[in-house]
Parts: structure tokens; sequence; C-alpha cells
């Protein structure tokens, strides 16, 4: 389990650093109106890699990890989940 617990801790990790590198692609995308059906497809899916990263750190959540980790651990969901948020209003905006 600490196994699991570790590669998904890695790529939660990975996620947290990607997201800003492709949160700038997207937006240079949206600037035209030619790329901006691949900006969205884009948002859509880093909404969705967020909801599925989201999924496996509730499975890392509950691998009852020491306390520095889940510190961690939660600072990173938070982050997680306020990028997903934000996805979802910059989708609504864009497609409104």
């Amino acid at each position: 389990m600490a196994e699991l617990s570790d590669i998904l801790k890695e790529e939660l990790l990975k996620l947290s650093k990607q997201i800003p590198e492709n949160l700038q692609f997207v937006s240079s995308l949206l600037q035209s109106d030619t790329q901006a059906k691949l900006g969205i497809e884009t948002l859509f899916s880093l909404y969705n890699q967020c909801s599925r990263f989201l999924t496996l750190a509730d499975l890392y959540e509950k691998a009852n990890l020491e306390i520095q980790q889940e510190r961690e651990f939660q600072n990173l969901k938070k982050e997680l989940n306020d990028y997903r948020a934000f996805f979802q209003e910059l989708i609504t905006d864009t497609l409104t």
C-alpha cells in the first residue's frame, strides 16, 4: 500500500507542476479565434485530468500517511480543487 501511495503522490506532484504551464498554453490559444476550439478542448482535458487525480487523491488520503505527508497532500489537493474550479469557470465563460 505504501508503494501505491508513493506512486500517487508522485503523479499528483507532477500534475501540479504541469497545470500552470498548460494554463499558459490555453491562454495563448484563446487569443486567436481559429485556435479557440483547441483551447476549449484543452481546458476540458485539464479539468478532467484534475478530476481523475482528485479521485486518486482520495485513495491516497485513505492510505493513512504520516502527519507531515498528510499536510503536504492536503495542500496539494486544495490546489488541484482550486484549479478544477478555475477551469470550470473558464469553460463556462468561454462557452457563453
